[in-house]
């Protein structure tokens, strides 16, 4: 088996740092299309040749150019953290859906329950997301969540305990350990 390759002098764009001599165009051949490579301005080499060739030459340049600047990796990390907040919270909710929550009255319960929550998970503040549901877990059973309809001057509240199954400590550290998954930190 032999190596065909153009360089990259032969590239019309070229990226200026990229070294001349590094490959453009590269195809494995069988030895016997050697001179038709050749012929069409390919250097032919064996592997083993182009292998030697290449791992010779200084990307070093090239790949500092290339390479992303702080603010690009924070900014993807960032987007990154608040796509798989959006994702975990409509899988919370299409759960809740599935769940009945809508033949219910406690989806203003539920909402308000994990307002600070919610708003992490869309800034993408996932470790503050797993602090949240930390403290939103070791709330006892009988915290009050409290709705206040101002037009009717009615409040009404709900236990902790009757927001179930839409909100139940085992729930919650499963999502806490789906945020924790993401992180790449241990569960706790």
């Amino acid at each position: 088996m032999m190596i065909a390759y153009n360089t990259q002098a032969s590239n019309p764009d070229k990226h200026p740092q990229m070294p001349s001599n590094y490959y453009f165009d590269c195809y494995e051949i069988d030895d016997s299309r050697q001179s038709e490579f050749e012929g069409l301005g390919y250097t032919v080499k064996t592997e083993a040749e182009f292998n030697t060739i290449m791992n010779a030459i200084d990307l070093s340049a090239y790949n500092a150019a290339i390479a992303p600047t702080t603010d690009q990796i924070i900014d993807q990390a960032l987007l990154d953290a608040q796509d798989e907040g959006a994702r975990l919270l409509a899988q919370f909710k299409r759960e809740n859906v599935e769940n009945g929550i809508s033949s219910t009255d406690l989806t203003p319960f539920v909402s308000k329950f994990v307002h600070n929550l919610e708003h992490f998970m869309d800034q993408g503040s996932l470790k503050e997301a797993v602090n949240e549901l930390d403290r939103l877990i070791a709330y006892p059973s009988t915290f009050v969540v409290t709705i206040t309809d101002t037009r009717l001057g009615a409040t009404t509240t709900k236990l902790k305990s009757q927001l179930s199954p839409y909100i139940t400590n085992t729930r919650m550290t499963d999502y806490k350990h789906l945020i924790q998954d993401y992180l790449g930190v241990p569960h706790t």
